[in-house]
Parts: C-alpha cells; sequence; structure tokens
C-alpha cells in the first residue's frame, strides 16, 4: 500500500497577500497605507505571486526523477510495442531435403507495405499440415489416439484443425498415460539430422504465448516416430508447449531413417502423454509444420549517410523509415560505432556518446555538451543498421501476409492467427500505475491472505481457489498446531477439482521460499463432503414441468467448488452448510410456493438431519444425490 503524499504548502496568492499585509504592522508599524496603488503594496502582491508560482511547482515531481524513482524499483517505461505472428511456409509436394532459411526471413502482404522479419533460422520440408478447409489438399492428418485402456482407436481430428469456433483434444478430453496426437504426412517431414520444426496453439493463445520453455509440473510427453510398426524416439531439441498446454514451438530431430507406413504411404511422428496427468486436459486450436516465429520489424541494412556534424548543439539527423524500433540502432560518428541509443537524456553525461532516438519520427539527436557529446565538425554521421516497425500498425488480421521478398523456393507463406503485440510506448502515468500495482501484490507470505494470493500466482499452475488456515496441520484433525499454516488449493479443473502430487508439490515450491521463518507449512487438497438434501416442493399453478430437475440443478450450481456458493466464487473453505440458505435456495425458484420437509445428510448420516451441517476448516461441500419431491398443486 504505497503512502499518501504530503502537499507541501497549499498556500495560494491571496492567503499569502494577507499573512504579508499582517506582518506589515509588526515589522513595519510607520507603514499605515496598505491600499493597492502603494509601491510596497504592489511589490509585495508581485513577491506573493511570484511564491505561489514557486509552491505550485514544490510538489510536482519532474519526469526525469519520476523515471529515476522507477527504475529504483526495477520498473521502467516499456517502449512502442513490436506486433508478433507464426507463419507456416509451404514448399511443393515432391522435392526432396529441406531448404534451410536463415534468421531475417523477410514475409510480406500482397502490395509489400507491411514485412514481417523472422527472429531465427527455419529448416523448410516438403511435410505439410492443412491449416484450413480451403486448401483443398490432404497432404497431413491429424489423429487423436486413445491408449490401450481405451481399446486404441484413433480420431481423426484433421478438420478441426483451426477450423473457425473449433479446437481439438490432443489426448481426449480425460487424457491417460498412453493417449498420444498423431501427425501424418505424405512427403518425409525431416531427414537425417534436418530439424523440423512445429508450432502449436492453445485456444488461450494471446495470453500464453511465449510463456512456455519449463517443464509442465506434473504431465511428461515424449515426441515419437513410427519406424517400421514400432515407435522409437525422435530427438527432442525444444519443446516450449509444456505438455502441449501452451502456445510455443516445438523443434525435433530427424532420425537416421524414417520409413512410410505400407498401410497408408504416410510418414508418421506423435506426442504421446509418458507420465503423470493434467488437472486442465489440453485443448489445441491448431497445429503447424514449418512454422516460425516473425516480428513487425523490417531490418535496414547500411551504411546510409545521414548527414555531416557542424558542431552545434542539438544536431538532428533523420533514418531512412520510420517508425523506428526501439534500440535497434546502430550508429557511427567519424567511424567511432561505441555511439550508443537512449530514448531518454536522464543517465547521459556531458561526456557520453550517446544519441537519443525518437522511435516514431525516426528521428535521432545529438547531445549539446551539457547532457550528450557533441560530435565534432565535419563528422560523418551514417546509420550502419537499424529496423524499421513497430506500433499498433503491426496488428493485422489473420491471411495478409503471403509473399516471401526474396525468396523463391518456396510455394507460399500461410498466416493463420492475427499478428498482436504492437502499441505505442508506455506513458509514463501508466509505468507509474503498474509499479503502485506491484508494490501493492504481497511477496512474502506473512497473513493468511498473503499465502492465499501468492498461492493462487504461483506459476503456470492453474490454481482455481486457495485458502489459509493458521495454526492447522493436517495430521492433528482439529486440534490447534502452533505454528503450523496449512493452505487448500483447487485447480481451475476437474469434476470435482482435486489436485495432484505435482499440483499440489509446484504450489509447495513457489510458497516455500516466502513462508514466514519457523513456519510449518503444508499443502493439501481439500476433503470433500457429499451433502444430499431431501425437501418437498409445494408449486404453485404456474410452475415449470420440470421443477425437480432445476432444484437439483440449482443445487449442483450452490455447491459446485469453483462457481457455487451466495456469490459465485465457490462456498467458503469450512462453512458449515446452513439449512437456512438452502430453504432460501429453493424457495427462490420459479413457482414455488413454500419448502417444507427439508433436512441436509452428510456421507456418515443415517438420514436427514434437523439443523446445519457442519464442516471441518478444509472441508468442502460436495452435491450429491438430492431428493426433491413435488407436493400437488393447490387447486
Amino acid at each position: 500500500m504505497p503512502l499518501p503524499l504530503p502537499k507541501l504548502d497549499s498556500r495560494t496568492w491571496q492567503e499569502l497577500t494577507t499573512e504579508a499585509r499582517e506582518l506589515i504592522a509588526h515589522r513595519a508599524p510607520g507603514w499605515t497605507d496598505h491600499n493597492a496603488h502603494d509601491p510596497g503594496i504592489t511589490l509585495m502582491e508581485l513577491f506573493a505571486w511570484l511564491t505561489e508560482l514557486e509552491l505550485f511547482q514544490l510538489d510536482r515531481v519532474p519526469p526525469a526523477a519520476l523515471r529515476g524513482f522507477l527504475r529504483l524499483a526495477g520498473v521502467e517505461p516499456r517502449p512502442a510495442g513490436v506486433a508478433t505472428t507464426v507463419v507456416a511456409l509451404r514448399r511443393a509436394p515432391g522435392n526432396a531435403g529441406a531448404v534451410v532459411l536463415p534468421a531475417g526471413l523477410q514475409v510480406c502482404d500482397t502490395e509489400r507495405v507491411t514485412v514481417f522479419e523472422s527472429v531465427r533460422r527455419l529448416s523448410v520440408s516438403p511435410a505439410w499440415l492443412e491449416l484450413s478447409g480451403a486448401e483443398g489438399t490432404s497432404r497431413g492428418r491429424l489423429l487423436a489416439e486413445a491408449g490401450e485402456e481405451d481399446g486404441g482407436r484413433p480420431l481423426d481430428v484433421t478438420g478441426a484443425n483451426l477450423a473457425e469456433g473449433q479446437s481439438l483434444w490432443p489426448f481426449g478430453e480425460r487424457p491417460r498415460v498412453g493417449n498420444a496426437l498423431r501427425l501424418g504426412f505424405t512427403e518425409l517431414p525431416a531427414g537425417p539430422g534436418d530439424e523440423l520444426s512445429l508450432q502449436v496453439w492453445t485456444p488461450e493463445w494471446e495470453t500464453d504465448r511465449g510463456t512456455g520453455g519449463r517443464a509442465h509440473y506434473w504431465a511428461r510427453t515424449v515426441w515419437e516416430y513410427l519406424d517400421g510398426g514400432n515407435w522409437a524416439p525422435l530427438l527432442t531439441r525444444w519443446d516450449g508447449t509444456r505438455a502441449l498446454t501452451h502456445t510455443g514451438r516445438v523443434v525435433l530431430r530427424g532420425p537416421t531413417r524414417f520409413p512410410s507406413d505400407p498401410a497408408d504411404g504416410r510418414h508418421w511422428i506423435r506426442c504421446r502423454l509418458a507420465s503423470g496427468g493434467y488437472e486442465c486436459p489440453p485443448r489445441l486450436l491448431a497445429v503447424a509444420v514449418n512454422a516460425v516465429e516473425v516480428h513487425h520489424a523490417e531490418t535496414v541494412s547500411g551504411p546510409e549517410l545521414l548527414g555531416v556534424g557542424r558542431g552545434a548543439a542539438g544536431e538532428r539527423f533523420e533514418l531512412g523509415a520510420r517508425p523506428v524500433v526501439a534500440g535497434s540502432t546502430r550508429i557511427q560518428v567519424a567511424g567511432d560505432d561505441s555511439w550508443r541509443e537512449v530514448t531518454e537524456w536522464d543517465r547521459t553525461g556531458s561526456h557520453d556518446r550517446h544519441y537519443l532516438l525518437d522511435p516514431v519520427e525516426g528521428v535521432i539527436t545529438f547531445g549539446d555538451g551539457r547532457v550528450g557529446r557533441v560530435p565534432a565538425a565535419g563528422s560523418r554521421i551514417t546509420a550502419m543498421r537499424f529496423q524499421a516497425g513497430g506500433g499498433a500498425a503491426g496488428n493485422i488480421p489473420a491471411g495478409q501476409l503471403t509473399r516471401l521478398v526474396d525468396v523463391g523456393a518456396l510455394e507460399s507463406v500461410v498466416q493463420p492467427l492475427p499478428a498482436v503485440g504492437g502499441g505505442p510506448a508506455e506513458e509514463l502515468s501508466r509505468a507509474h500505475g503498474r509499479l503502485l500495482e506491484l508494490l501493492a501484490r504481497p511477496e512474502r507470505g506473512v497473513t493468511a491472505a498473503d499465502l492465499e494470493a501468492l498461492a493462487l500466482r504461483t506459476p503456470e499452475v492453474p490454481v482455481g481457489r486457495a485458502h489459509a488456515v493458521p495454526g492447522h496441520h493436517p495430521a492433528y484433525g482439529c486440534l490447534p498446531a502452533a505454528g503450523a499454516v496449512t493452505v487448500v488449493v483447487l485447480p481451475r479443473c476437474g469434476e470435482p477439482p482435486t489436485p495432484s502430487p505435482g499440483f499440489l508439490k509446484a504450489v509447495r515450491l513457489f510458497l516455500e521460499p516466502r513462508r514466514p521463518l519457523c513456519t510449518e507449512l503444508r499443502v493439501v487438497g481439500p476433503t470433500y463432503v457429499p451433502v444430499t438434501v431431501r425437501a418437498t416442493l409445494h408449486p404453485d399453478r404456474t410452475t415449470p414441468p420440470d421443477l425437480a430437475s432445476l432444484a437439483r440443478d440449482a443445487l449442483d450450481a450452490y455447491f459446485d467448488p469453483l462457481t457455487g456458493g451466495p456469490d459465485g466464487s465457490g462456498r467458503p473453505f469450512g462453512r458449515d452448510v446452513l439449512e437456512s440458505e438452502v430453504m432460501a435456495l429453493l424457495d427462490a425458484l420459479p413457482g414455488v410456493r413454500f419448502v417444507d420437509g427439508l433436512g441436509i445428510s452428510g456421507p456418515d448420516d443415517t438420514g436427514p438431519r434437523c439443523g446445519n451441517l457442519p464442516l471441518c476448516a478444509t472441508e468442502l461441500a460436495l452435491s450429491g444425490p438430492h431428493s426433491i419431491t413435488l407436493a400437488e398443486v393447490a387447486r
């Protein structure tokens, strides 16, 4: 919580002049004419006006100082965002071997107005996966392969690969070890030692892109290829999908021998769930082959003469294109390439070889000798390299990037999804607000609320709810345990949502270094208590015909661990099941005159109890088989 800033001096011009007139009688009793025509009063009012201006500036923090304060806290205003997307490059069938394209490959629209550039090299094979039904070919297939316990029946999901409004379950809706996603190609996807680049998109691709790279907290997957009826391991150089749960790329290395399947003539690879499992089963929007990430940043290589210095302060020179990506410029001054780009003069001294870049206008400005060195007269100012692009103009829709610049070995370019991430530079006020948000977030588990907030922020673990119980140890039941705290966590998925051992371990490892010293921390899942409600509803003549089903659905929704409860965020942990709340829920149903015969029973009850059902601190009520009876409609 940031401290409120005090107002150092709030006096106005009127208050200052009034105070000065009162001081005249004490300091100069012979001065008796205090009217406005008196020259002394005129001077006093003038000084009051100047003082008010100074007081106004007293509470103001200049931008340079504010940026300095932000840097001390580890926050700097972000430069203009550069839009990114992923394109898939397609080769004509029948070509043997792979074409290796270096980083810096440029793709553009049909008019070459918008240019994107790749950030890494790409090996393009003749293999292909169709990314829309409009392609009219069948060079690739996608199969969701069930495990042996499910009969091993593969499901063809090729049609769902980026079909509008559809997604596919790579391991099924209830993944088991052994389930796999198979990819089949009519052309050899990767020769011996060649790389095969895949891209996987999830439905949440805009928020989870670029967050992979680490292993999944519980599930482990392996990539394999079909060799003569047997599946063999495939060397994986990189897998940023976290077991197909995040948007990211996969880079595989081709085996020495990769025959086609005699049954259908295709070359098959697969991603198999080898161990562990998921609380939230992975769901994919699309899979692409020969895919590479591209940025809205066109490299302009020099040397390009911008001008000759005159030895004057603050000289300005324009680059050959705009806008310019911040941090991408390389400038030589009289053959000296030690000059460095800055976007503010805050950390520049009088002798520093810095130049100021205006990314929007594409203009560089040199210093004035007090801030930044002045290039000597006659110095040739040369742009050796910079990147043109950035900003909101790069947020183009899908299908815009269709051409390659100066590459003729490929058939076409496919841009399956829009480019995102471009935007203006962050304003200083927004950076300030971002810092305040960071300061308000707990970083240490001092209180129970801190531990709950930290558990919800466990990186890349789908924690849906968290509840900290101080003085509780799972091994001691209801007995108080001084110095212990138990954190109960629920995943965002599951029926009911039950955390796996890997889920609990990941949360515990995140909380452990943030717990208070000398505190014993335990992370557990909830104990579910099935609850059965028995009630008789007395309907009126307007009652819906399925009133009993509506009542059961309302009870199921009320007891839902994630979205139930009075406010829709789940029933509070350890809160007794109150007879009055259940009565109010049923009585509020349409067509119900009143409710009687209400009884609530738990798993150990032989029949409905009279009153509330008590729960322990780590327990949650779970909807059971409810018995709803409808009385005869009154005539």
